[in-house]
């Protein structure tokens, strides 16, 4: 597995907890996620909506986040295009939810970005 996109990975989740401004680094301006959930909906948003779903979850009980877990099941890059695909169980409105993940990094001179998401949602 390549380590430098699981670092980027681990640091996405670190500032999605606490640094808004590493955040915007982290998502290119160009960033979509795709989630699909059990049920069928689909909900596609943006760089700036899904950095304020996590200022949202910044404020609810800590407690509910301790929870919260991540597991990398594949990381590789060609050039500057590399895919972590994992399985991440977190808190959402006081529900556990699991989610299967596939990211997109871009590489550019400043970095690691993300520039998509896909996510399956499921809850418990």
């Amino acid at each position: 597995m390549d380590q430098e996109l699981i670092e980027n990975c681990r640091r996405l989740d670190a500032a999605a907890r606490n640094d808004p401004d590493a955040l915007r680094s982290l998502y290119a301006d160009d960033f979509l996620i795709h989630r699909l959930d059990g049920s069928g909906e689909t909900l596609v948003a943006d760089k700036q909506a899904i950095i304020s779903f996590f200022a949202g979850q910044r404020e609810t009980d800590a407690a509910s986040r301790d929870g919260n877990t991540v597991e990398y099941l594949h990381a590789s890059r060609s050039r500057d295009i590399g895919m972590v695909i994992g399985k991440r169980t977190m808190q959402v409105s006081d529900k556990p939810v699991e989610l299967i993940f596939s990211q997109i990094w871009r590489h550019q001179n400043n970095g690691w970005q993300m520039i998509r998401e896909s996510v399956y949602a499921q809850s418990r």
